[in-house]
């Protein structure tokens, strides 16, 4: 070849490497620039693309008996859901306290914690409680078969298109007192958190509190049992008269007497003043039944009727400030027999209001009531400590106008 050729040749290959140049440069720029840009932007910290925004919640009902008779224990229910309809994000949530608070007259009255003393009646979707063993609820209080540990915390897992939930059974920590508004309500708290293991940018782990209300129109049972005795004195009375006619064959044996007689007409009217010492005898029999309607049954009053201050005239034998101690052994350290009756919740609680009805109602009514007070001193002090608390207390129970009673104290 020409050393020309050569020259141009070696013109060629120094143009193509400037070229080759100035391309790196441009791809080392945009790179650059890239690079810039993915520092500046917020997902770089975040490892990626934002997470979509969700909601977050949680759903807590109760459901309250009606109506509630005055005296009788205000009972409500309780239900926790975690719905995809509500918490989109699908988080699994936890509640680890229930409250309550009626709003009775003259103050509220307050629960305190209760959810350890809360029975599970079912559970849905992969929901359940724990107690203090980690042991899983799903029935009774505390671990299944145990029926003692208290509950302290439930779970709910998010469920895709579906929900999970735990259900508790009826439960009362208050007496409906006759001064009470009509309707009663109530307002529930359920202390909860967020455990923020789904798909989503913006939830909360924080704790939290969601409140559920109940209510409950009050009825007394005053005029039923008003209407009762009136009903069964009146039949009681009606079959002793059908007595009377089992004496009136004693006269129809008289006129047979009476033939015998027929020849002397002067014996008649002697044999005739004998039926009429007959009915006589028969007013005898009708006192009898006076005397059997004489005792009253069915009569006692409730722990909402001892406790309220324009009751205390009907207090027997026993004062409001006289010390529970002094009476029955000492389960209540410190307090009277009035503050006993007050006390709010089952269990111990509510054993001792109804012992202090019945004491009450026994010193109070006397033959009227089914208990003398030595009983009730002796059945109380024979399950204290320890001992079938629910058993006697409705044994109690069953003793007071709550149930189709008579209460006939003013």
């Amino acid at each position: 070849m020409s050393r020309k050729y050569f020259k141009k040749l070696s013109l060629g290959s120094e143009s193509g490497r400037a070229r080759t140049s100035i391309l790196l440069g441009l791809l080392l720029a945009i790179t650059a620039i890239f690079a810039a840009m993915m520092l500046w932007s917020p997902w770089a910290s975040a490892g990626g693309p934002p997470l979509p925004d969700e909601d977050h919640g949680i759903s807590f009902t109760k459901n309250c008996t009606t109506p509630t008779v005055v005296g009788n224990p205000y009972l409500c229910s309780y239900r926790v859901i975690n719905s995809s309809a509500i918490d989109t994000a699908l988080d699994t949530l936890e509640f680890s306290g229930i409250s309550d608070v009626v709003h009775a007259f003259p103050a509220n009255v307050l629960s305190g914690p209760i959810l350890s003393q809360l029975t599970v009646a079912s559970t849905f979707g992969g929901g359940f409680c724990e107690d203090s063993g980690a042991n899983v609820t799903t029935g009774g209080v505390g671990a299944v078969g145990s029926g003692t540990a208290p509950i302290l915390k439930c779970t709910l897992p998010g469920v895709p298109a579906s929900l999970s939930r735990v259900t508790f059974t009826s439960f009362t920590f208050y007496n409906v007192d006759g001064d009470d508004p009509n309707p009663l309500n109530d307002t529930a708290t359920l202390a909860w958190r967020d455990v923020c293991n789904g798909v989503s940018g913006n939830c909360s782990s924080g704790a939290q509190n969601t409140t559920a209300g109940g209510s409950s129109p009050l009825v007394t049972n005053t005029p039923t049992p008003t209407n009762t005795p009136t009903a069964t004195d009146t039949p009681t009375n009606t079959p002793t008269a059908t007595d009377t006619p089992t004496n009136t064959p004693t006269p129809t044996d008289t006129p047979t007497d009476t033939p015998t007689a027929t020849d002397t007409p002067t014996n008649t009217p002697t044999n005739t003043n004998t039926p009429t010492n007959t009915p006589t005898n028969t007013n005898t029999p009708t006192n009898t039944p006076t005397n059997t309607n004489t005792p009253v049954v069915g009569q006692g009053c409730s722990p909402g009727y001892w406790k309220q201050t324009h009751h205390f005239d009907s207090w027997v034998g026993y004062t409001p400030n006289q010390q529970f101690s002094s009476v029955f052994e000492n389960a209540f350290p410190g307090k009277t027999l009035l503050q006993v009756l007050q006390l709010n919740g089952g269990g111990l609680n509510a054993l001792g209001r109804h012992t202090v009805s019945a004491l009450l109602n026994a010193s109070a009514l006397g033959s009227n009531y089914e208990l003398t007070t030595a009983q009730v001193i002796s059945m109380f002090n024979s399950v204290f400590p320890g001992g079938d608390y629910n058993g006697l207390k409705s044994q109690f129970e069953s003793l007071q106008d709550v149930n189709g009673r008579v209460c006939p104290l003013n």
